[in-house]
């Protein structure tokens, strides 16, 4: 809880552009949470803004060497980039620039992409929303074939077989009840990583875009010398 507190206390002096006090909170965050990752990059940031490139460069390559699975990455070796390139470091910069190209759809790839994935998801929730109406029948057969319940703990014989009956018809269409029940979250399981791709693929073409335009002025500036 006190780590999510800092994190989050981190976050809101970043806003304010309070750099120094946000570094302050996110410094003391455990190594050994969750979020760790996201207080190395806010870190990061954070001391691009006060132009303390090398603490930014500290934190950001501890990022990406440590955790190589992290979603945000591409944008913390953009910010290594740009600290490189504030330092004249430019082949350096170039460098991780490179890894987000690398590691990111093309224009013509990602309209593929999200295209197969729009068609993935469509699918899926026309599945999930036929599903979810072959449930919504079989509880109404089940509801329908409860049957007469006896009263006052009595009943007739052919009230007891009709009793009998209905509730051996009521655990008859409990099972195939569960099972759809089963499919149905399956089917909201496959939605739900579709649209995680899908919005996974909006960020990357933004990191993609900015890390070219950062390419090619780092080439730029290597070329006519400036440090």
């Amino acid at each position: 809880m006190v780590n999510s507190a800092r994190l989050t206390l981190g976050y809101m002096y970043f806003e304010l552009s309070s750099y120094k006090t946000s570094i302050k909170y996110l410094a003391d965050i455990a190594p050994d949470f969750f979020d760790y990752p996201s207080a190395l990059l806010t870190i990061g940031w954070s001391a691009f803004k006060l132009q303390d490139y090398q603490r930014a460069i500290s934190s950001l390559t501890n990022l990406v060497q440590t955790y190589p699975q992290f979603q945000n990455l591409e944008e913390a070796h953009f910010v290594l980039g740009h600290c490189y390139l504030r330092l004249g470091y430019y082949d350096f910069a170039i460098r991780e620039y490179d890894k987000i190209i690398a590691a990111t759809p093309g224009t013509e790839e990602y309209s593929t992409l999200v295209q197969q994935t729009q068609q993935s998801l469509a699918q899926r929730e026309s599945e999930w929303s036929s599903l979810k109406a072959d449930l919504a029948v079989l509880q109404s057969k089940l509801v329908a074939g409860v049957g007469v319940r006896p009263v006052n703990g009595a009943m007739d014989s052919t009230r007891s077989d009709h009793f009998q009956a209905a509730r051996s018809n009521r655990e008859t269409l409990l099972k195939p009840v569960q099972d759809q029940s089963q499919v149905v979250e399956g089917a909201l399981q496959a939605v739900a990583v579709l649209r995680s791709k899908l919005e996974k693929a909006e960020v990357q073409k933004k990191w993609r875009s900015y890390a070219e335009y950062g390419r090619v002025r780092a080439l730029y500036l290597k070329g006519i010398g400036i440090r």
